[in-house]
């Protein structure tokens, strides 16, 4: 099978749970996720293990795929990736912003909330 999915926001939560089903059923993962830490361990750690599912046929790549620059170099690569197969998903799975009140003392910002809908919104548009 020749067919790949790419899935933005990958590592954990939705995304890696269709990541992996995906992976069950011989799909190509292609994923983005922008973790650190002990995080960034797991995600590697699941990389691996939709290797082993899959026959290898994993890219992860820990960048910020709300960002277009970031996009701009990794499409062609991508594009490279997948050749003469099928992107037959594109998954938008960011699950990235302020959980801050919207109203209150403390509250969030237009900065910290126009952040928020571009990350989890508007960015795949871009």
């Amino acid at each position: 099978m020749k067919q790949w999915v790419l899935i933005l926001g990958c590592s954990t939560g939705h995304g890696g749970a269709t990541a992996k089903r995906l992976a069950e059923d011989g799909y190509g993962i292609l994923g983005f996720h922008f973790d650190r830490a002990d995080i960034k361990r797991q995600a590697l750690k699941f990389k691996d293990e939709l290797a082993e599912i899959n026959g290898s046929r994993v890219h992860f790549w820990n960048k910020n795929a709300a960002d277009i620059e970031v996009m701009n170099e990794y499409v062609p690569i991508i594009k490279d990736i997948v050749g003469d197969g099928t992107l037959k998903l594109l998954l938008h799975s960011i699950a990235f912003g302020t959980t801050m009140n919207l109203l209150g003392e403390k509250h969030v910002t237009r900065k910290q909330m126009d952040m928020t809908v571009h990350v989890m919104g508007m960015s795949m548009l871009y």
